[in-house]
Protein backbone atom coordinates (compact mmCIF):
# COMPACT_ATOMS: atom_id res chain seq x y z
CA UNK A 1 0.00 0.00 0.00
CA UNK A 2 1.01 3.22 -0.69
CA UNK A 3 0.47 7.10 1.30
CA UNK A 4 1.77 10.02 0.87
CA UNK A 5 0.88 13.42 3.23
CA UNK A 6 0.08 16.33 1.24
CA UNK A 7 0.15 19.98 2.37
CA UNK A 8 -1.87 22.74 0.87
CA UNK A 9 -2.32 26.34 1.16
CA UNK A 10 -5.84 28.03 0.03
CA UNK A 11 -6.52 31.63 0.01
CA UNK A 12 -9.51 32.81 2.51
CA UNK A 13 -12.03 32.86 -0.25
CA UNK A 14 -11.70 29.27 -0.82
CA UNK A 15 -14.57 28.95 2.28
CA UNK A 16 -16.67 31.19 -0.22
CA UNK A 17 -17.18 28.10 -2.91
CA UNK A 18 -19.81 25.59 -3.12
CA UNK A 19 -18.10 23.05 -5.22
CA UNK A 20 -15.08 21.89 -6.05
CA UNK A 21 -13.94 20.08 -8.80
CA UNK A 22 -10.48 17.52 -9.20
CA UNK A 23 -9.69 15.79 -12.13
CA UNK A 24 -7.27 12.73 -11.44
CA UNK A 25 -5.77 10.43 -14.24
CA UNK A 26 -3.99 7.39 -13.88
CA UNK A 27 -2.67 4.75 -16.18
CA UNK A 28 -1.04 0.90 -16.58
CA UNK A 29 -4.47 0.13 -14.36
CA UNK A 30 -3.59 -3.71 -12.47
CA UNK A 31 -1.04 -4.56 -15.38
CA UNK A 32 -2.83 -7.58 -17.57
CA UNK A 33 -6.09 -7.91 -15.20
CA UNK A 34 -9.22 -5.32 -15.30
CA UNK A 35 -9.61 -3.81 -12.48
CA UNK A 36 -13.18 -3.36 -10.83
CA UNK A 37 -15.14 -1.35 -8.25
CA UNK A 38 -12.36 0.95 -7.75
CA UNK A 39 -13.54 3.37 -4.57
CA UNK A 40 -12.71 6.83 -2.89
CA UNK A 41 -13.55 7.47 0.31
CA UNK A 42 -12.54 10.79 1.63
CA UNK A 43 -13.25 12.38 4.93
CA UNK A 44 -12.15 16.34 6.29
CA UNK A 45 -12.14 17.05 9.59
CA UNK A 46 -10.72 19.65 11.59
CA UNK A 47 -9.69 19.15 15.09
CA UNK A 48 -11.00 15.62 15.49
CA UNK A 49 -14.70 16.62 14.26
CA UNK A 50 -15.95 15.45 10.61
CA UNK A 51 -16.53 18.43 8.27
CA UNK A 52 -17.64 16.38 5.24
CA UNK A 53 -17.16 12.50 3.86
CA UNK A 54 -17.06 11.46 0.33
CA UNK A 55 -17.42 8.47 -1.68
CA UNK A 56 -16.51 7.94 -5.42
CA UNK A 57 -17.41 5.00 -7.64
CA UNK A 58 -14.99 3.73 -10.44
CA UNK A 59 -16.90 0.73 -11.54
CA UNK A 60 -14.35 -0.74 -13.94
CA UNK A 61 -11.32 -0.25 -15.76
CA UNK A 62 -9.24 -1.89 -19.10
CA UNK A 63 -5.98 -3.68 -17.93
CA UNK A 64 -2.90 -1.39 -19.40
CA UNK A 65 -5.54 1.75 -19.89
CA UNK A 66 -5.49 5.21 -19.14
CA UNK A 67 -8.36 6.67 -17.39
CA UNK A 68 -9.62 10.01 -16.49
CA UNK A 69 -11.92 10.69 -12.83
CA UNK A 70 -13.68 13.32 -12.36
CA UNK A 71 -14.75 14.75 -8.47
CA UNK A 72 -17.29 17.38 -8.28
CA UNK A 73 -17.28 17.80 -4.34
CA UNK A 74 -20.33 20.08 -3.04
CA UNK A 75 -18.19 21.89 0.06
CA UNK A 76 -20.15 22.14 3.27
CA UNK A 77 -21.03 25.96 4.88
CA UNK A 78 -19.35 26.78 7.56
CA UNK A 79 -19.99 29.39 10.07
CA UNK A 80 -17.99 32.42 10.38
CA UNK A 81 -16.45 31.36 13.92
CA UNK A 82 -15.60 28.13 12.55
CA UNK A 83 -13.85 29.64 9.69
CA UNK A 84 -11.44 31.86 11.76
CA UNK A 85 -10.89 28.87 14.22
CA UNK A 86 -9.43 26.87 11.09
CA UNK A 87 -7.47 30.10 10.10
CA UNK A 88 -5.91 30.74 13.04
CA UNK A 89 -5.22 26.72 13.67
CA UNK A 90 -3.35 26.57 10.37
CA UNK A 91 -2.62 22.05 9.70
CA UNK A 92 -5.47 21.36 11.71
CA UNK A 93 -8.31 21.23 9.02
CA UNK A 94 -7.02 17.96 7.97
CA UNK A 95 -7.71 15.00 5.63
CA UNK A 96 -7.87 11.19 4.55
CA UNK A 97 -8.51 9.81 1.19
CA UNK A 98 -8.48 6.04 0.71
CA UNK A 99 -8.49 4.04 -2.03
CA UNK A 100 -10.34 0.60 -2.48
CA UNK A 101 -9.89 -1.81 -5.66
CA UNK A 102 -11.81 -4.24 -4.99
CA UNK A 103 -12.57 -4.19 -1.57
CA UNK A 104 -8.79 -3.99 -1.22
CA UNK A 105 -6.91 -0.49 0.57
CA UNK A 106 -4.23 0.50 -2.04
CA UNK A 107 -3.66 3.88 -1.15
CA UNK A 108 -3.80 6.32 1.56
CA UNK A 109 -3.52 9.96 1.47
CA UNK A 110 -3.53 12.34 4.00
CA UNK A 111 -3.19 15.96 3.75
CA UNK A 112 -3.49 19.23 5.63
CA UNK A 113 -4.71 22.32 5.24
CA UNK A 114 -3.67 26.18 6.12
CA UNK A 115 -5.71 28.87 5.03
CA UNK A 116 -4.32 32.20 4.67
Amino acid sequence: MDMRVLKHEFPRAFFQLRNLELNLEFSNVNGDQPLQNLTLIEKHFFNGEILSQFEFNFPFCMPKSTNNWQYVYELPQLSPELQQKMIDAPFETQSDSFFFAEGRLIVHNKAAYKYI
